[in-house]
C-alpha cells in the first residue's frame, strides 16, 4: 500500500471574509457576505516525490519514475480543487451561515425602583458603525 503525503496551503493569506449581522427583538443573525475568495493548493510533500520517483524507477526505469511523479501531481491538483469546493460550499451553503441565535425573550432587563417593577425591552434594533466601532441603536418599550 502506498501513502501520498500532501502539503496544503490556503491563498490569499490571510483569507478575508465579510460578515453581516442583523439583530431583532428575539434573535440575532450572522451572514457571510459573498464572494468567498479562497483557494486551497495541495502539493506532494518532498518525501512522497522522492519515494515515488525511486519506486517508479525501480519498477519501470526512468520513464516509470516520471509517470509516477506526474500521477502524484495530478492527484494533488484534484485534492486541492476538491478541498476548495468543499470549504467554499460549507461557508456559502446553509450548513454554517446564516447562523441565528434565538433569545428566549426580547432583549431587555427589569429592575425595582421603590417597589415599582420597571421593565425595558428592545422594540427595534439597527446595527451601524461609529468611529470604527459597532453601534446598535433603536427603540425601546418601557413597562
Amino acid at each position: 500500500m502506498s501513502l501520498i503525503n500532501f502539503d496544503l496551503s490556503i491563498s490569499p493569506e490571510p483569507v478575508a471574509l465579510g460578515f453581516k449581522a442583523s439583530v431583532e427583538a428575539k434573535s440575532a443573525t450572522i451572514s457571510l457576505v459573498p464572494p468567498v475568495n479562497l483557494s486551497i493548493s495541495a502539493k506532494p510533500s518532498t518525501g512522497t516525490i522522492v519515494g515515488g520517483a525511486i519506486a517508479g524507477t525501480i519498477l519501470g526505469g526512468f520513464v516509470g519514475g516520471g509517470i509516477t511523479v506526474g500521477v502524484v501531481y495530478g492527484v494533488a491538483k484534484a485534492v486541492g480543487d476538491t478541498l476548495t469546493d468543499k470549504v467554499k460550499g460549507a461557508l456559502t451553503g446553509t450548513d454554517i451561515f446564516p447562523y441565528t441565535i434565538n433569545f428566549g425573550a426580547p432583549l431587555g432587563f427589569s429592575f425595582d425602583v421603590e417597589g415599582v417593577q420597571i421593565h425595558i425591552e428592545a422594540a427595534t434594533i439597527q446595527l451601524s458603525t461609529f468611529n470604527g466601532m459597532l453601534m446598535a441603536e433603536g427603540t425601546a418599550k418601557v413597562t
